[in-house]
């Protein structure tokens, strides 16, 4: 049995009922959004919608992070993760959604503890929108917002893994080539251990070849946090996060699963 069969067979060991993955953490809808777009993977991604309110939410709804675990209800970084998800499952109606919700409420998305928060994580700013007017198939007249403005920063941490995948996003709806883009390619030479940062600028041999590291995906079982601190490795800088723990929790080897579907074409 390969690892990618090994992963996808105990995968659902660490799913919670809805599917979702790290479900107990407030970032879920993120990277259960991101795993959803492998082969074979089921989760219902609208466990984390509320029809009432007719918000997302950070993981499924009965599960509510805000305002005990979270200064706020959602955040873009969850709405790149529901991008993901729509475009690999072609779910229109999810993204046209979105974006008449952002349109009638000034771009505001949910709740948080107080105006700072609010605009600094709910409101889901013009690169965002445009993403999903695109993958909603209307809206055209938001398509050619720009994702970032020109000369943008090269972002580090949680924050390049960020931008990774929405500019890899981008590029896979417009059918543009990641491989000419200035911030994948310096996210690449900036981590050049992160496997997504290689994949994405067409480095597939790299990056499979980094995914195999026994150290941070061992092949017999899913990581734990004895191999990495870093439940979804994809999104630290090497350091600290990349080394394991004394205390012991299971990772979902979501992070490998996601990006052995890039590399292999499967996205």
């Amino acid at each position: 049995m390969t690892k990618l069969d090994r992963y996808l067979k105990l995968l659902p060991s660490v799913q919670d009922e809805h599917g979702f993955i790290d479900s107990r953490e407030c970032d879920s809808l993120l990277f259960t959004g991101l795993v959803s777009c492998v082969p074979g993977v089921a989760v219902d991604i609208m466990a984390a919608f509320d029809p009432k309110s007719g918000t997302w939410h950070r993981r499924p709804i009965e599960k509510s992070c805000y305002p005990d675990h979270s200064k706020s209800t959602i955040s873009r970084d969850m709405g790149i993760g529901l991008a993901w998800h729509c475009y690999v499952h072609d779910r229109k109606d999810i993204a046209e959604a979105v974006v008449k919700y952002a349109l009638t409420h000034f771009g505001i998305m949910g709740k948080a503890i107080n105006f700072k928060v609010l605009m600094g994580r709910c409101f889901i700013g013009p690169g965002l929108l445009s993403t999903f007017a695109r993958i909603s198939g209307k809206y055209k007249m938001l398509w050619y917002l720009p994702m970032d403005t020109p000369g943008a920063p090269v972002l580090e941490s949680y924050q390049a893994h960020l931008q990774v995948l929405h500019k890899l996003l981008r590029h896979k709806l417009k059918g543009t080539d990641p491989k000419k883009d200035r911030i994948l390619l310096k996210q690449a030479e900036r981590s050049p251990l992160n496997p997504l940062f290689q994949v994405a600028i067409g480095n597939t041999e790299e990056a499979k070849r980094l995914l195999q590291q026994e150290k941070y995906w061992p092949s017999g079982r899913l990581p734990t946090s004895h191999d990495r601190k870093a439940s979804w490795l994809l999104q630290r800088d090497p350091g600290s996060d990349w080394e394991p723990v004394s205390s012991l929790h299971q990772h979902s080897g979501g992070d490998y699963l996601f990006c052995m579907a890039l590399c292999n074409g499967d996205i």
